[in-house]
């Protein structure tokens, strides 16, 4: 098969030895450079998507929490100090990231994330209409149904 081979001159030979190891060297370069990008891009989804959806997500969890807290210190104190953090809350730790997360969202590639999404996304919105409705209750003689809606509806 290779009997060709045989009636080459050793420079010849030792010129088609370097040639395969340099076409070798080549192909790898071009591996190397194909899984470099892959890596690159990979890095950049990472940087770009993966890393603000899961800051975003632990804010807005931070701040259900914190607006979880200022409610409950609004039920047992009755300040007024706690429904201004309230709002603050909402908007800053609750919106802000949510509205992050709607437009992180069009570029997840798992579509069962964004179910999850849009069903977390109405759950905040049965947590703000329950958090209002506490709010809106008067006075101490509410306050027993404040705090049913509070453990029933709005904890959970």
């Amino acid at each position: 098969m290779f009997g060709w081979l045989k009636n080459l001159r050793v420079g010849s030979k030792i010129g088609l030895g370097f040639t395969a190891i340099g076409l070798i060297f080549i192909l790898n370069l071009i591996l190397i450079f194909n899984i470099f990008n892959k890596t690159n891009a990979l890095n950049d989804r990472i940087a770009d998507l993966r890393t603000p959806t899961a800051e975003n997500s632990f804010m807005m969890l931070n701040g259900i929490n914190h607006s979880m807290a200022a409610l409950r210190g609004w039920l047992l104190m009755g300040e007024k100090h706690y429904k201004e953090e309230l709002e603050q809350v909402w908007i800053w730790e609750i919106d802000l990231p949510l509205n992050a997360l709607s437009v992180l969202s069009s570029h997840w590639t798992n579509p069962d994330n964004n179910v999850r999404f849009k069903s977390i996304a109405e759950n905040l919105k049965d947590l703000r209409a329950y958090q209002n409705t506490i709010e809106s209750l008067p006075g101490t003689s509410n306050r027993a149904e404040a705090n049913r809606i509070m453990i029933e509806k709005a904890a959970p």
